[in-house]
């Protein structure tokens, strides 16, 4: 782990942690962890997510209501 609880960055992927936005416009682990969408849906209303915790390297992942908001990130697939 880094200095400022940031990571190290030893595997190429730069995670701020920049938490998430709740359905009913309050945030969460902002400055503790950095919350992503995956491309798995569950159902219409909930897709899987991971939240990667910098204080603890805890990695939570699970359904979660698509009316909250998390990161998006972008992988090319080089085939």
């Amino acid at each position: 782990k880094g200095v400022d609880g940031n990571g190290t960055n030893t595997h190429g992927m730069n995670v701020m942690p920049g938490g998430f936005r709740s359905g009913i416009s309050w945030f969460g682990y902002e400055g503790e962890g950095a919350g992503f969408w995956t491309s798995n849906q569950v159902d219409i209303d909930k897709a899987k997510y991971i939240m990667i915790l910098n204080a603890s390297n805890e990695l939570l992942k699970g359904p979660f209501g698509k009316m909250n908001g998390m990161s998006v990130r972008c992988v090319k697939d080089n085939k």
